[in-house]
């Protein structure tokens, strides 16, 4: 669940737009206070960011992040929950503040990145942590954000990854697991044999609703 310097550059050196993202708007209550999942949050969640909920049908299903079983301390590593794509309600805000709703693209990108980061607090593993960091990083490739405020927005949701002791102990742990592995885009087996980044990120996302 980090931002590395080569997804920096990454994101720094793209133009291109896209993301691949499932959410499910069912109602999730977990015996931990933090998750709260609902028809009544999501649709005040819709209410204000529309374009972003509107879009989101039409993307290729990908394993959602919300987890109701989580433990006392992942919970307080995950913080409050109450929107359907099952990440921190603080990120969501972030994104929705800070990249135009003009950029829809670049939104459903985040969030998908977002989600990827926030799925490797709960394992291990090296090889699922080095699989998730691949597809953070194609995430980050396919948003569409002008060069300086790419940086500015990775900036401060690097900042929010590690707002507090326990996440930004939990940032260096998975950064300690990782080190060493080579972090490269991964679009997914279909989308990777496309020739170009345009394609294979138009692959990623899928269309969006006009």
């Amino acid at each position: 669940m980090k931002v590395s310097k080569k997804m920096k550059i990454s994101i720094v050196l793209s133009c291109i737009v896209a993301v691949v993202i499932g959410v499910s708007c069912a109602s999730t209550k977990s015996t931990s206070p933090g998750i709260d999942i609902n028809h009544e949050n999501t649709a005040k969640w819709k209410a204000k960011a529309p374009g972003l909920f509107a879009n989101v049908g039409t993307l290729t299903i990908v394993e959602s992040s919300v987890n109701v079983n989580v433990s006392e301390s992942q919970n307080a590593l995950v913080g409050k929950v109450t929107n359907p794509f099952g990440i921190r309600d603080d990120i969501l805000d972030y994104i929705i503040i800070n990249i135009p709703e003009s950029n829809e693209r670049a939104r459903l990108a985040s969030v998908k990145l977002a989600i990827l980061n926030q799925n490797e607090i709960f394992i291990s593993n090296f090889e699922q942590l080095n699989s998730f960091e691949n597809q953070a990083s194609a995430a980050i490739t396919c948003l569409n954000l002008p060069i300086k405020d790419s940086y500015k927005f990775i900036k401060g949701y690097d900042e929010l990854l590690r707002n507090t002791p326990d996440r930004l102990s939990e940032q260096n742990r998975i950064e300690y697991l990782l080190n060493g592995r080579v972090i490269s885009p991964n679009f997914g087996d279909k989308c990777n044999q496309l020739l170009t980044t345009k394609d294979q990120c138009d692959c990623f996302i899928g269309k969006l609703n006009d």
